[in-house]
């Protein structure tokens, strides 16, 4: 979230004009909002063509890096100026070694949270020149083909360079002195597409109704503690795996209603594995009106795991929860839920200094069992108090599998930390409505090759991923909020605010001015500012009359 509070007093030369370079360094493209089979080099002056496009997948051998949008008008801390931009050159400095190639595209517009009245995307000849559309806005996209994994193309930087004038009738007019406060959610967009479940979904409600879970998790403080009570419920339902006894034969079916059932008397039961407990718990969660995921992780003596990540509003966090185990692990010192990021890069920056890779190999378990006693213990009563102990904590629930969990359940070497190895994301959670793809969890370590698969400077990609990710924006999107961008408009004593969320199924931004609703409030809105304090706040409200997270500005004029 960006908190601003600036004081504002802006007054523009008459004919006057305003003109900038922006520089895009090597770091700033690849923390756009895509980099794809591109890497940072270990210096941070270039990003290059991953060589592993030579050797893993289908061995495209092709890399592409694409900015977020970027503003091409001055603005004082958040507030951007009343200007127009009439002119746009960029230049990318790249190299393209013998039979590879760097090609530049770019596109402009003047919405900033959507491609409204953009232009299409434009090849720049050279990567230097002048675009022929302008916009107030420019995403620049860069594809790098490669033909030798020895001389690999690569790019360091983009200067973009702006002509600005003055826009509106008003020119020379001064802006009035405005003091100015933000408090306004950072959306972070990902380039891996993720295709949600509707909660009305016939199964879905049917789901929720029948099991009452408004019920289940009414004593719930807040949305963290509500889905907690959810995870203790689905760990509670007794287990099923005899295969004469579940209601299907062949793949898993990806269908609440031949993973989950409800009896006459109020009985249930879960067949088949983890990745059972975890569709129950992703489909209580849409049902509740929450957005989880399917992660696919593996670890300890080479055997995955299935397991749920949930988009908690109140957190403004995804977190890992483990609905076989009814289990969530903390930060040691904040006690904080964590993610499975979180838990990966405390496994790897503790135990694994050889990489993930270590845990494929024969003598991996014993070892690391040793390890981890070593550095201080590895079951939950100790080890979370040890100072040099495990690097997270736990909250064990009262079941496994739906049976009676034993305190001393060993969870640092059986499932815990040690899980959250490999890395891999199904990236779609609407299987109730559109099954039953993918049928199966695919070849070891994680699950169906196809699905978006972490990699870092301890987790390489295996022999048969296809679609690797090693950003964590990639993995970490976020969902249910509203922001905004303010702008002055020339000659009116107001702003021009443009509204954008990232709520899957939104329907419509809830605006209040100074505490009252404006019905059906254009966007981008136009507010018309008085003398005194001004305050407007959007929040987003999706199809099923949900409420996001909203964001705000005041004024004092």
């Amino acid at each position: 979230m960006r908190r601003i509070v600036l004081a504002l007093g802006c007054a523009l030369a008459a004919g006057g004009a305003l003109a900038g370079e922006i520089v895009l360094d090597a770091k700033a493209l690849y923390n756009g909002f895509e980099a794809r089979r591109a890497v940072l080099s270990e210096d941070g002056a270039k990003v290059v063509l991953d060589k592993r496009a030579f050797t893993h997948g289908k061995k495209d051998k092709t890399g592409r890096i694409q900015t977020d949008p970027v503003p091409l008008v001055g603005n004082n801390d958040g507030i951007e100026f009343a200007l127009k931009v009439h002119s746009v050159a960029v230049e990318l400095a790249s190299d393209a070694p013998e039979g590879s190639s760097v090609k530049l595209e770019c596109r402009t517009g003047d919405r900033y949270f959507t491609y409204d009245g953009w232009s299409g995307w434009e090849e720049v000849a050279g990567g230097k020149g002048v675009l022929a559309k302008t916009g107030r806005y420019l995403e620049a996209r860069v594809t790098m083909v490669g033909k030798d994994a020895d001389k690999l193309p690569y790019v360091t930087s983009l200067t973009i360079r702006p002509e600005t004038a003055a826009a509106g009738p008003a020119v020379g007019a001064p802006m009035p002195a405005m003091k100015v406060k933000l408090d306004i959610q950072t959306i972070v967009r990902s380039p891996i597409k993720f295709a949600y479940e509707r909660a009305d979904s016939p199964k879905i409600k049917k789901f929720g109704d029948s099991n009452k879970l408004a019920e289940v998790v009414k004593d719930g403080a807040d949305d963290f503690e509500k889905l907690v009570l959810l995870m203790d419920w689905v760990t509670a339902s007794p287990n099923e795996r005899d295969r004469a006894k579940i209601p299907w034969k062949g793949a898993f079916p990806w269908d609440i209603e031949k993973v989950f059932k409800l009896n006459d008397d109020g009985t249930r039961v879960i067949y088949s594995h983890c990745g059972a407990y975890c569709q129950v718990f992703v489909t209580g969660a849409t049902a509740l009106g929450y957005h989880a995921r399917h992660v696919g992780i593996c670890g300890y003596k080479n055997k995955s795991h299935e397991v749920p990540e949930v988009w908690v509003p109140d957190l403004k966090r995804w977190i890992f929860f483990d609905p076989s185990l009814s289990t969530y692990y903390t930060d040691k010192v904040t006690e904080e839920p964590l993610n499975l990021m979180q838990m990966h890069r405390a496994l790897t920056d503790t135990f694994m200094d050889e990489g993930m890779k270590w845990t494929m190999a024969k003598s991996f378990a014993g070892t690391f069992k040793k390890r981890m006693r070593a550095i201080g213990g590895n079951r939950c009563a100790k080890a979370s108090k040890l100072p040099n102990g495990n690097p997270v904590g736990i909250r064990m629930g009262k079941h496994i599998y739906g049976k009676p969990l034993d305190p001393n359940y060993d969870w640092g070497t059986s499932h815990g930390i040690v899980c959250a190895g490999f890395l891999q994301i199904t990236p779609r959670n609407d299987f109730n409505s559109k099954p039953p793809q993918p049928r199966g969890y695919g070849a070891y370590p994680t699950g169906a090759n196809g699905n978006p698969f972490w990699v870092d400077e301890k987790t390489p990609v295996l022999r048969a991923t296809k679609d690797w990710y090693s950003r964590v924006r990639d993995f970490y999107w976020t969902l249910d909020q509203a922001t905004l961008q303010a702008r002055h408009r020339a000659g009116h004593g107001g702003l021009e605010v443009e509204f954008g969320n990232s709520m899957p199924f939104f329907k419509a931004y809830k605006v209040t001015v100074d505490g009252a609703e404006v019905a059906g409030a254009a966007n981008p809105f136009t507010w018309k500012l008085k003398k005194g304090a001004n305050a407007l706040t959007v929040a987003p409200v999706d199809e099923f009359g949900r409420v996001g997270i909203a964001s705000s500005i005041e004024v004092e004029l």
